[in-house]
């Protein structure tokens, strides 16, 4: 692998992959009365299952990827096992906005946040920086 990134590369990421939820969040929210649920009930409740689902895998990963990290052999591939995990995070959150924005339901949205940001800290910046 190549040479690792900058700690401000990275802390950069984390933020912006954050950033990229909660502002998806704020439009579904502020958007929420100009807007008709269009979701039909079946659908709705079948993505909020696949939601709870993935938000207990990335549970699952953030343990799996803590462990990754620690046998990582060097900082490139630390860095690289951070933002994996951390994309792997973000996925129940943006499915949950999703969600969130066609049904007017914030229950998934906020499920999905919550374990993005367990990922954040369980899997947090190399060397102990935030």
């Amino acid at each position: 692998m190549g040479n690792a990134p900058d700690p401000a590369v990275l802390r950069l990421i984390r933020l912006s992959l954050l950033f990229g939820v909660l502002a998806f969040g704020a439009v579904a929210y502020f958007t929420q009365a100009q807007r008709q649920p269009s979701l039909e009930p079946g659908l709705h409740d079948a993505l909020r299952l696949a939601v709870f689902a993935l938000s207990g895998a990335v549970v699952i990963a953030a343990f799996v990827f803590r462990t990754l990290r620690a046998r990582a052999a060097g900082p490139a591939s630390v860095a690289s096992t951070t933002i994996i995990a951390w994309a792997v995070g973000e996925a129940p959150a943006i499915l949950g906005a999703v969600v969130y924005f066609l049904s007017g339901d914030a229950q998934p949205f906020l499920i999905g946040v919550a374990a993005f940001v367990l990922m954040l800290v369980a899997v947090p910046l190399p060397d102990g920086g935030a």
